[in-house]
């Protein structure tokens, strides 16, 4: 085996792995009952669209406090903020009292979790993301794998490649 072949299966099964545990994070992300995500039920305060440095580069989130919490938490926009976000955003109000529902999973990014699942009051929904983007998202990461898996490993070098 030549060292550049040697180099293509190393770099490929790295690639590999970052994809498999990627495609796994979001299907289990995706798969969680609202039972398992961190509940908490109290007014926010400061609540503002702020811009996150991600490792996709800038995005954006509605990011508030939870004063039962005292921390920073927010919903994720990716990178543009649409009507429809908008009016999420205006919706919110410190004077009322939400229920709210956090992805634990999720990691801080610029002192934000990006985590929340759920806001609702006593009597209206005002922000609900259902898992089924991260299922798929996970889901087509995992056949990528598979196929960065086959390639480098089954598929058969060419004479002269």
């Amino acid at each position: 085996m030549t060292p550049i072949l040697l180099l293509r299966k190393l770099g490929a099964t790295l690639i590999s792995i970052g994809f498999l545990y990627s495609g796994i994070l979001l299907i289990y992300r995706g798969q969680l009952k609202p039972s398992q995500l961190k509940s908490v039920r109290s007014k926010i305060q400061n609540v503002n669209i702020d811009k996150v440095s991600t490792s996709n580069g800038i995005s954006f989130a509605i990011a508030f406090d939870i004063n039962a919490w005292g921390s920073r938490h927010g919903i994720y926009l990716g990178s543009r903020v649409s009507s429809k976000e908008e009016k999420i955003y205006e919706s919110l109000d410190s004077n009322t009292i939400y229920t709210i529902a956090i992805d634990p999973t999720v990691t801080t990014a610029n002192g934000i979790t990006l985590g929340v699942r759920s806001v609702h009051t006593s009597n209206q929904k005002i922000y609900e993301e259902s898992g089924v983007e991260s299922t798929i998202s996970g889901t087509i990461l995992l056949i990528l794998d598979i196929v960065i898996f086959y390639f480098a490993f089954f598929k058969r070098e060419k004479d002269g490649s």
